[in-house]
C-alpha cells in the first residue's frame, strides 16, 4: 500500500508539515503543554473554584498564554538597560552647578565639541561645554542636562556676573559658578574664574 498523503483540507486543518508528513507543535499547544497545570491552579485560586469543578480548555489556554506573556515581559524588563538620570522636578530647590565653558577662537570652528547656549536679556550666546558638575547627593550634571538641552537658550542666566558671558573673548576659557532654578531654568551666576579652575592642569617648572 502506498504512503497516505492527506488532503490540502486536511493538512491544513490538522497542520501538518509537507515534508515530513508530521504535526506543527503551535505556540498555542507548546504553552499549553507546559503551562496547563500551573495555568489551571492559577484560574482556580483566582476565581476560587469548587473541588469538585476543572476548568475548561478554552479557560486554560487563554490563562496560560497570560502567564507566557507576563514571563515575556518579565523578560524584556530584565534585558531592558537600567534608567540612570533622575527626573529633575521643576519644584526642585535650586542647585549649585559648575560649567567650564570657552569661546573658539577667531580662526577656529565649533565643530563637534558639546554646545551649552546662554540667555542674557534678549541675547543668546553659544559655547563650546568643555566640563560641567553639581553640587548635590541627588542629581548629576545629566540630569540637568537632560531637562534643558531642548530648550533654546538651555539657562537663562541673571546675576551680577552676567556680563562675563556677554563679554568673553574669542579663544578663552571660564569656569562659572551658579545656582540652577529647574523651575525657570534661570542660571544666577555667583562666581567667575578664568580657565578651567580645578580642572586647569598642574604646571611644573
Amino acid at each position: 500500500m502506498g504512503e497516505f498523503v492527506p488532503s490540502v483540507r486536511n493538512r491544513q486543518r490538522a497542520r501538518i508539515d509537507p515534508r515530513t508528513a508530521a504535526p506543527l507543535r503551535t505556540p498555542l499547544k507548546v504553552v499549553h503543554k507546559y503551562l496547563r497545570q500551573p495555568a489551571k491552579q492559577a484560574f482556580a485560586r483566582t476565581v476560587r473554584f469548587r473541588a469538585d469543578r476543572n476548568p475548561s480548555n478554552a479557560e486554560i489556554q487563554f490563562f496560560a498564554l497570560t502567564m507566557w506573556l507576563v514571563l515575556w515581559i518579565a523578560a524584556l524588563a530584565t534585558l531592558r538597560p537600567p534608567i540612570a538620570l533622575a527626573q529633575v522636578s521643576p519644584l526642585y530647590a535650586p542647585v549649585n552647578t559648575t560649567l567650564v565653558i570657552s569661546k573658539p577662537a577667531i580662526d577656529q570652528i565649533y565643530r563637534n565639541e558639546p554646545l551649552v547656549t546662554f540667555g542674557v536679556g534678549t541675547k543668546q550666546y553659544k559655547f563650546i561645554l568643555n566640563d560641567a558638575y553639581v553640587d548635590s547627593t541627588r542629581l548629576r550634571w545629566p540630569d540637568i542636562w537632560e531637562q534643558v538641552r531642548i530648550f533654546r537658550p538651555n539657562f537663562i542666566v541673571q546675576g551680577p556676573f552676567s556680563n562675563e558671558i556677554e563679554h568673553l573673548e574669542p579663544g578663552t576659557t571660564l569656569t562659572v559658578k551658579a545656582m540652577y532654578a529647574p523651575l525657570t531654568r534661570t542660571f544666577e551666576i555667583v562666581f567667575t574664574q578664568p580657565g578651567k579652575g580645578p580642572f586647569e592642569s598642574k604646571k611644573h617648572y
